[in-house]
């Protein structure tokens, strides 16, 4: 991969940043551990962006949680996060591979290929993405959804991530993932949480890339439609409501269907664990 490379940059602001990306065969670094798999295109400049201050996390911002597309996942699982926001630190502890765990935020929600996990885990939380990018007078702002951000809503491909906003308003949230090993991606995810804008179900690994990161809108309005009192059959009426949600997507390791158990499964153990919690 790196046989070609021509140029390094650590470029010291997002102009100049931007400006290097937007370069042919330019790729951008940060924590570097997707970069180092085999199966990588061939680069010829490298832009490093660890000047760009992009590494804090402010629990301070008014509504909202902000943190730099340049913090570790090892960070996230130490933070000062609260218990809404929990599932975001349970997504990360669950990459049990060290070198992982030394990847971004910006990182993994910028592979092409979602691995699911950070990305579930922000789905469920309501995240927005504050994506910089160049235009004709100078560096342009913007927050996106992150559905709209993997179905391609930015034109400019040259663009970059520089933090994640969460709502503080989330109550509780929880994360939950199972895989072939530890260290693998996991065949199914699933995330939940709980705010005064409502419920969110998500779950990932149902398909090709990174688009594969759901929201369940059924399942969520039903979990709202209960409020304090689930009834006796919640479990049956939950696992009905996400089997319309939930795509069939068979990959080399599980079948669709398989799959899909596999999801419902997980939102049910959540749930029961939020109601025998909550008594």
């Amino acid at each position: 991969m790196y046989l070609q490379l021509e140029e390094y940059h650590r470029p010291q602001g997002l102009e100049a940043c931007l400006e290097l990306l937007s370069e042919p065969g330019s790729q951008l670094i940060a924590g570097g551990t997707f970069l180092n798999r085999r199966s990588q295109p061939k680069i010829r400049s490298l832009v490093d962006i660890q000047a760009l201050g992009l590494d804090a996390i402010d629990l301070l911002d008014g509504d909202h949680v902000v943190i730099g597309a340049n913090v570790r996942l090892e960070a996230l699982m130490r933070s000062e996060l609260t218990v809404g926001h929990s599932a975001l630190r349970e997504a990360a502890a669950s990459e049990q591979h060290v070198a992982l765990r030394n990847s971004t935020l910006g990182g993994r929600l910028g592979r092409s290929v979602s691995d699911a996990r950070i990305a579930t885990a922000l789905n469920a939380l309501d995240a927005t993405l504050e994506i910089a990018e160049l235009g004709d007078d100078g560096v342009q702002l913007q927050r996106v959804g992150l559905n709209d951000f993997y179905h391609g809503a930015l034109r400019d491909p040259a663009h970059l991530i520089i933090a994640v906003r969460l709502p503080k308003d989330t109550q509780q949230s929880s994360y939950c993932s199972f895989g072939i090993s530890a260290t693998a991606d996991p065949l199914v995810d699933v995330a939940v949480s709980v705010s005064a804008r409502g419920t969110r179900i998500c779950s990932g690994c149902h398909g090709l890339d990174a688009r594969g990161v759901l929201f369940c809108k059924g399942a969520s309005d039903l979990v709202d439609s209960w409020g304090s009192s689930p009834s006796n059959d919640w479990q049956a009426e939950l696992a009905e409501t996400l089997r319309k949600d939930l795509p069939k997507y068979s990959n080399a390791y599980a079948s669709g269907e398989y799959r899909r158990e596999l999801a419902i499964t997980l939102a049910i153990r959540i749930f029961e664990a939020q109601f025998a919690q909550e008594g």
